[in-house]
């Protein structure tokens, strides 16, 4: 049997959000009290003075904004919040806090909070819960423990599934070269076009026209938006390669037309010297491979001056367009993969 609790239902629980700080007020403080804000996992900084003044119960806390998520704090843990930071103080000690969290899991994902859907406090006060009761109709401490036990045996499965595809799509795959491939710069092959500085979604909404403007999105598809042609200062490019220097590092596209960029998305331009000579999709998977060997990363971006000092095989356009083929298919395959191992995660699990 279960029981239908609210959220705000002030004998069982307290919700409540943080104080607004400042990153001056934590860089000016000397305290040791870690502070939570939109990530519940990572303190903020940490401060003289927290805003909760209980500490008897355990809490859980939830990010308002950012990435979406639960933690707990055990009874005696002391820490402060800012109002990005949700609170939910466990007033009845028959809730087990590990249970709790289970659940607010589940209607977190069946309610769809993220970016769009913001878990605000109001939102998160309409929140009900279910919670397991005995015969006589008192909270069944036991079976919450139980349940809890099950649900976190299920998480870890979770974690290696997503383990798994991040394991799949950071794999570097290695075709055989022939004997007759030379090692070329890559700044032999490309020049380094000169890049925007200052587009900004707020840039392409004031200027809206049918060129794409890219960013360092990992997908190929996103946009910071589309501009008009011919805006004065702004530069414009046709049919080229582009890589991240920064967010996605190290992700390289083949962009068909004219388009835009932003300072972290940059453009590689063949020299004319090389046309047909180069297969560009083959130049895309070789130099992915290059990057990732070589760890660049969010904290180690990929600029011209280093990006031009990476060398690549360049085999006969034959052999590129073969291996540029065989690419593409252990490329369809990983995503595939991929795509089934992400839906079996996202599947919402009750246990009982």
């Amino acid at each position: 049997m279960i029981k239908e609790i609210s959220l705000i239902d002030k004998d069982i629980f307290e919700i409540f959000i943080g104080e607004r700080v400042l990153k001056r007020d934590v860089f000016n403080s000397s305290g040791k009290i870690p502070l939570f804000s939109a990530n519940v996992f990572e303190p903020f900084g940490f401060l003289e003075k927290s805003n909760i003044e209980n500490f008897d119960h355990d809490y859980l806390l939830w990010g308002i904004d950012g990435k979406f998520e639960f933690n707990i704090m055990k009874k005696g843990k002391i820490f402060a919040t800012t109002d990005h930071c949700g609170c939910i103080k466990i007033l009845d000690n028959r809730i087990v806090a590990d249970y709790l969290l289970y659940q607010l899991r589940i209607k977190s994902h069946s309610l769809g909070f993220d970016r769009t859907l913001r878990p605000s406090l109001a939102t998160m006060s309409k929140v009900i819960v279910s919670i397991p009761i005995n015969k006589e109709g008192e909270f069944d401490k036991n079976e919450q423990i139980e349940l809890a036990e099950k649900y976190k045996k299920i998480m870890k499965i979770r974690e290696s599934l997503k383990q798994k595809i991040d394991d799949i799509k950071n794999a570097s795959v290695e075709i055989e070269l022939s004997k007759n491939s030379t090692r070329v710069n890559i700044g032999k092959i490309f020049d380094f076009p000169e890049t925007n500085t200052g587009m900004t979604k707020q840039f392409c909404e004031k200027n809206k026209g049918n060129i794409p403007v890219y960013g360092c999105s990992e997908s190929e598809s996103s946009v910071l938006g589309f501009i008009k042609d011919n805006i004065k200062g702004v530069k414009y490019y046709d049919s080229s390669l582009t890589w991240n220097r920064n967010g996605s590092v190290g992700k390289v596209f083949i962009r068909n037309g004219r388009f835009s960029t932003n300072e972290d998305h940059r453009v590689l331009k063949m020299k004319k010297k090389y046309f047909g000579k180069i297969d560009p999709a083959y130049i895309r998977y070789v130099l992915e491979n290059e990057i990732k060997k070589l760890g660049f990363s969010f904290t180690n971006k990929l600029g011209s001056t280093k990006m031009d000092k990476i060398e690549i095989p360049i085999p006969t356009k034959n052999e590129q367009i073969r291996l540029r083929n065989s690419y593409s298919k252990i490329d369809s395959i990983k995503e595939k993969l991929m795509a089934e191992m992400y839906n079996l995660n996202q599947v919402s699990v009750e246990i009982n």
